[in-house]
């Protein structure tokens, strides 16, 4: 079990240290902004992912979480559709980063990972040793924020999938719709 903690883990931290190098050099990238044009990829602080329904990276104070769950709509390479509870232990804000986990990382059970903070978002979703993560290059989020709660959307497009067990590899689509109680 921990090894398979320590594999999403890594996953995660390989999948963002992959998207910060994904840019060209001398502009931060370029995506399709809101409404359609053409503009860059958010700095980081800006958050928006492709811009189609972002918006900034939130702000979240520091605060533990008591209930919640996310609606978690995975297809391609794997897929999950499943009302998953948030895990309330491994779920924290630490007011300049927060953690949404729901179910447990690693699991042959369906979990998610969505992370705010350091100018940037992440999503992790799996079931068993295989899991993907999408990342504010990839995704959109649209997220509410008050004093005792956090919900939104999280949005993935063609992120890449990955199978330790096989080494395989594929394309999914991830929605997530999540509450957080605090």
């Amino acid at each position: 079990m921990r090894r398979l903690n320590l594999v999403l883990i890594l996953t995660l931290a390989v999948g963002l240290v992959l998207a910060a190098c994904a840019a060209p050099a001398g502009e931060p990238g370029a995506s399709a902004g809101a409404g359609g044009e053409s503009s860059a990829v958010p700095e980081p602080g800006q958050g928006g992912g492709g811009g189609e329904g972002g918006g900034d990276i939130p702000t979240i104070s520091a605060r533990s979480f008591t209930g919640g769950s996310a609606q978690v709509h995975v297809s391609g390479m794997f897929t999950i559709d499943q009302d998953i509870a948030i895990n309330t232990a491994a779920s924290y804000g630490a007011g300049d980063f927060t953690w949404l986990q729901y179910g447990d990382s690693g699991a042959e059970t369906p979990n998610a990972l969505i992370t705010f903070g350091d100018g940037d978002s992440g999503a992790l979703v799996g079931v068993g040793s295989v899991s993907a993560t999408g990342t504010s290059i990839e995704c959109t989020w649209d997220v509410a924020v008050s004093d005792t709660s956090v919900s939104g959307t999280y949005s993935c497009t063609g992120v890449t999938g990955y199978n330790p067990d096989d080494g395989s590899t594929g394309t999914i689509d991830i929605e997530i719709a999540f509450t957080a109680d605090s």
